[in-house]
């Protein structure tokens, strides 16, 4: 019973460096020490890195939600797992395929601290086999979770409409029936459009 987190992407800790290297405001953001700026790459203070497979919409649709997500970017907890101050993501995929991997995006300490309380809970929970861990996300469903990849597939949500709670596991069945009626109201209204 044991829960794998895999090895992020050799070089992608310098990447997050180089890009918060660049942007002023995240020094000022990130100073630990009174206002002092990062220096180098070991200065940075990263936390645990998830890899984030993205489901789309017709995933859903095909009932292949887990199946056909595929890996897209990793999270890097900037911060520690104990004090995050945010999330840095690294695209690993371009709309042609694989991808160099880059910096893409930073998201607020919120997210952080909401992933990192599902990963704890699913530590806590996981009293059934062994699983690896990844992010998975649905943008066109607004839904985030932390899965755990497996003989059996577990989630547990941590950004989701229709009040499924985040605090318990859930099978990729429970989320295809919490997920329908948004996705079928999306459906129409791209339809319409």
């Amino acid at each position: 019973m044991a829960i794998r987190i895999c090895e992020p992407p050799a070089g992608s800790r310098d990447v997050v460096w180089q890009h918060m290297q660049r942007r002023q405001a995240f020094n000022k953001v990130m100073a630990f020490d009174g206002g002092a700026a990062l220096t180098a790459a070991n200065d940075l203070p990263l936390g645990p890195s998830f890899r984030i497979y993205t489901a789309t919409r017709d995933n859903f649709f095909e009932r292949r939600f887990l199946r056909d997500a595929i890996e897209t970017a990793w999270l890097y907890v900037i911060g520690s797992a104990d004090a995050p101050r945010g999330l840095a993501e690294l695209s690993t995929r371009s709309p042609k395929g694989r991808a160099q991997v880059e910096f893409a995006s930073i998201y607020p300490r919120e997210l952080a601290t909401a992933v990192l309380n599902a990963v704890a809970d699913a530590k806590v929970l996981n009293e059934c086999g062994d699983y690896e861990l990844r992010i998975l996300r649905a943008p066109a469903l607004s839904f985030l979770a932390v899965w755990l990849y497996g003989a059996e597939n577990l989630l547990i949500p941590v950004s989701a409409p229709n009040g499924l709670d985040g605090r318990h596991l859930v099978t990729e069945a429970e989320i295809l029936t919490a997920l329908q009626p948004l996705a079928e109201r999306r459906m129409r209204v791209s339809d319409v459009s």
